[in-house]
């Protein structure tokens, strides 16, 4: 029979606990790093609001908003132009010169009875197009008619090089 020494034990012992930590340290940085990704993910990439235009009588959508589907959209990249649209339209999102960094600002607009009461479907990116889908309030939901623009703060995560604002249809208004 051979016998082990006391020392031999040590070693072993120690090389043992040395990889259970490099193990579960290991174990630990995957799941944080899992964590991490999945609050990142669970992070809202946009945000908006519905409000009433206000704005001097001589102005038009049509003076410098794109047309595209029945909505007037305009994209706002820096605080310096933002500062310029809060002064006609003071009622959008706020947004401070820091969000710019990591957001831009978009307008939709409508001026058609038949758009009244959109709000927003889905906002949606794939490789070239930035998506923003509106549609009409569920049946039952107040809403202020009034409020025919909607102001958003979206990460430039989603910014892209093309714009597409679309109307869906809820099943009851599809013919």
């Amino acid at each position: 029979m051979v016998k082990v020494s006391e020392k031999h034990i040590k070693k072993e012992i120690i090389i043992f606990i040395i990889a259970i930590i490099f193990i579960l340290t290991n174990l630990v940085f995957i799941l944080w790093q899992n964590f991490n990704k999945n609050q990142e993910e669970a992070l809202p990439k946009y945000e908006y609001k519905a409000f009433v235009p206000t704005f001097q009588n001589n102005y038009d959508f049509t003076h410098d908003m794109a047309y595209s589907n029945k909505i007037y959209y305009k994209k706002i990249n820096s605080y310096d132009e933002y500062s310029k649209i809060k002064e006609r339209w003071n009622n959008i999102i706020e947004m401070s010169e820091e969000d710019f960094k990591e957001n831009f600002m978009m307008i939709t607009a409508i001026e058609n009875v038949s758009m009244e009461g959109l709000t927003v479907d889905k906002i949606e990116a794939d490789s070239k197009t930035l998506y923003i889908s509106l549609i009409h309030y569920e049946d039952g939901v107040n809403y202020d008619e009034n409020e025919t623009c909607i102001s958003y703060k979206i990460s430039r995560e989603l910014e892209r090089e093309n714009i597409s604002v679309t109307r869906n249809f809820r099943e009851n208004e599809k013919v």
